[in-house]
């Protein structure tokens, strides 16, 4: 922009020259506030999240961070983002951020069991103590139990209980007991 005079003056008695120049204004840097993610799996993207002020803390338009988007389990320690000014006003910048979606953990215990010696074991069940399943998700396989028939304490193991491999499945054991029956003898009394 010039630079002009103005109203700039001295006495009658001088004879003032003035000499022009500019003004240059330049383009501002941004402020970018861009946040990272760090997720359980959930089957959905996700992505950074973040803003972009001015010099009189306007929120800028421009911020893309496309480049942060992922569904899928992993660490993404170089995601690009990038901000491109549309007013003319300031400095395009651009930056990294470090991602990472994990494993959804999920922990369940077995449900202690009992059966009298001599009969057919109960079904081996067990409850979800942490985490949740997705909606569609479920369960494969089935927990065992040490083997013996004798009366006794056998422990119950996850057997092939599994999920699928976006899980990071914890199991926690129980009991199986094998007690002794009761016998009723009648007296008879004469």
């Amino acid at each position: 922009y010039a630079i002009w005079q103005g109203s700039l003056a001295l006495p009658l008695d001088y004879d003032l020259i003035y000499l022009g120049n500019y003004l240059t204004i330049e383009k501002a840097a941004a402020s970018c506030v861009v946040t990272p993610y760090d997720v359980a799996y959930d089957g959905n993207p996700h992505t950074a999240t973040g803003f972009c002020t001015g010099v009189m803390d306007e929120v800028l338009p421009g911020l893309d961070l496309t480049s942060t988007i992922h569904t899928q389990i992993g660490s993404y320690p170089d995601d690009p983002w990038t901000f491109i000014d549309v007013s003319g006003n300031y400095t395009d910048t651009s930056g990294m951020v470090s991602d990472q979606i994990t494993l959804r953990a999920i922990t369940v215990n077995a449900d202690p069991q009992t059966k009298i010696y001599g009969q057919p074991d109960p079904m081996l069940t067990f409850q979800i103590t942490l985490g949740s399943l997705l909606a569609g998700d479920s369960f494969s396989g089935e927990l065992t139990r040490l083997p013996g028939e004798s009366i006794g304490t056998y422990a119950i193991l996850q057997g092939s209980l599994a999920l699928p491999e976006y899980y990071d499945l914890s199991f926690v054991g129980a009991d199986f007991s094998i007690t002794g029956s009761a016998i009723f003898i009648p007296i008879i009394v004469r």
